[in-house]
C-alpha cells in the first residue's frame, strides 16, 4: 500500500508543472529590466523615458530601450515621435494621404485608407471599403467593418463557419482554426459553460485543468502566472467572462478608426478622452485571454508586463474615485443645504413665537 501511495506521489510530482518566480532586483544594471534564469525572473522597471523589451532577450537579458516610433493614429507631440514622420496638430501620428505610394508591410496609409495594389510593382493608398465590397483582409474595410468571406461586413455579423480574420466579426464572438482558415465558432473550444468566473483557478497537482465542453469533462495543461511564488494557473477562456460590455462597445457608433488601428500604446495620455467604455472593453478583452498572467502581479511586474492593461485599470479606478468623490460632495452639499434650511425654519419659528409672546404681553 505504501509503495502504491509513493508511486502515485512520484507520478503526480513528475506531471506537475513548475513555474519561475518573479522577483524585484535592485542589483540589475540600470539598463537591464529583466534577467531570466532557470528558476527566477528578476525584474527592475525602466525609467519613465524608456520601455522594457522583455520579448527580445539577449542571453536571457531584457534591456531598457528608447520607445519605438509610434504607429498611425497613436498619440504624439512632435513628428520625431512617429514612424511616418508626421505628427498632426501635435496630437496624432498621421499616415500617407490618398493616392500616395505606400508599403503594405509598413501599413503606412492614414486612418480611413489602406494600401492597395495598382499593378505588379506599385501600391497606393485608397479609401477603405464600405460593407458589401470585396476584400482580402480587415485592413481593406472601413471601420467598424471586418472582412467576412471576402466581403466587408459589420462587426458581430458573421455566422458560424464563415471565414474571418478577427473574432469581433463573429455573432458569437468565438473563432477557431480549420483547414479553410479562421472561422466563426459556436463557442470557445474549451471552457466552463455552467458558470462564469473572473479569477483563474490554481492548477491541479497533476499539472492539468479540468474543463467542460458540451457537458463532457476534458483536461488541458496549465499555464504559469507571473507571481513571486511561481503559482501555476488554469487559463480562463472568453466563454467564462461576461463580454456584454465588450461586445456592446463594438456595436456602438462611437467605435472609431483610432480604436482599431491603434496599438495598446493608444492608452498614452492623448487617448484618455476616449471614454470609459473604451477602457472597459480593452481591460475585459485582455483579462479574458491573459487572466493567468495578471493574477497577483507585483508593482514591478505591472510596470513591465501588460503595462497597457494596468494603465487602463488606473484610468478606470481614477474615474471611479472621481465619481465617488463627486457623489460624496453632492451628498454633503445636499445634506448641508437641508441643515441650513432646517436652521432657517427653526429661526423663523422662534422669531414668530417671540413676536407672539411680546404681543400677548402688550395686550395684558
Amino acid at each position: 500500500m505504501k509503495s502504491l501511495v509513493l508511486l502515485m506521489a512520484v507520478v503526480l510530482a513528475l506531471g506537475a508543472k513548475t513555474c519561475q518566480k518573479y522577483e524585484k532586483s535592485d542589483k540589475l544594471d540600470v539598463n537591464v529590466c529583466v534577467k531570466n534564469d532557470s528558476k527566477t525572473v528578476f525584474v527592475r522597471p525602466c525609467t519613465d523615458s524608456k520601455y522594457c523589451d522583455f520579448e527580445k532577450l539577449d542571453n536571457n537579458i531584457g534591456s531598457c530601450k528608447d520607445p519605438p516610433k509610434r504607429q498611425i493614429s497613436e498619440y504624439c507631440t512632435t513628428s520625431k515621435d512617429c514612424f511616418s514622420g508626421t505628427c498632426k496638430d501635435g496630437k496624432f501620428c498621421k499616415g500617407k494621404d490618398e493616392n500616395a505610394d505606400c508599403d503594405t508591410d509598413k501599413n503606412d496609409c492614414d486612418v480611413g485608407l489602406y494600401c492597395a495594389k495598382h499593378d505588379n510593382i506599385t501600391y497606393k493608398c485608397e479609401k477603405a471599403k464600405e460593407a458589401g465590397k470585396d476584400c482580402m483582409s480587415d485592413a481593406e474595410c472601413r471601420v467598424p467593418n471586418f472582412c467576412v468571406n471576402k466581403k466587408c461586413a459589420p462587426p458581430l455579423s458573421a455566422d458560424v463557419n464563415q471565414v474571418v480574420y478577427d473574432r469581433r466579426a463573429c455573432k458569437t464572438y468565438f473563432m477557431e482554426l480549420k483547414d479553410t482558415g479562421n472561422v466563426c465558432a459556436n463557442s470557445c473550444k474549451y471552457g466552463k459553460t455552467d458558470n462564469k468566473v473572473t479569477t483563474p483557478p490554481i492548477c491541479r497537482a497533476n499539472g492539468t485543468c479540468e474543463y467542460r465542453k458540451n457537458g463532457i469533462d476534458e483536461e488541458l495543461s496549465c499555464d504559469c502566472g507571473r507571481t513571486s511564488n511561481g503559482t501555476v494557473y488554469c487559463k480562463l477562456f472568453p466563454i467564462e467572462f461576461d463580454l456584454k460590455d465588450y461586445i456592446n462597445f463594438f456595436k456602438n457608433a462611437n467605435y472609431t478608426e483610432q480604436h482599431r488601428t491603434c496599438a495598446p500604446f493608444c492608452l498614452r495620455k492623448g487617448f484618455k478622452d476616449m471614454g470609459t467604455d473604451f477602457f472597459k472593453a480593452f481591460t475585459i478583452s485582455i483579462r479574458a485571454h491573459k487572466a493567468h498572467f495578471l493574477e497577483n502581479n507585483s508593482e514591478e511586474v505591472k510596470k513591465i508586463y501588460n503595462k497597457a492593461y494596468w494603465e487602463a485599470m488606473d484610468i478606470l479606478n481614477k474615474k471611479s474615485v472621481d465619481n465617488n468623490k463627486f457623489m460624496m460632495y453632492l451628498i454633503i452639499g445636499i445634506s448641508g443645504g437641508v441643515v441650513l434650511i432646517a436652521a432657517i425654519v427653526i429661526v423663523i419659528i422662534c422669531l414668530r413665537r417671540r413676536n407672539s409672546t411680546e404681543e400677548a404681553g402688550l395686550m395684558e
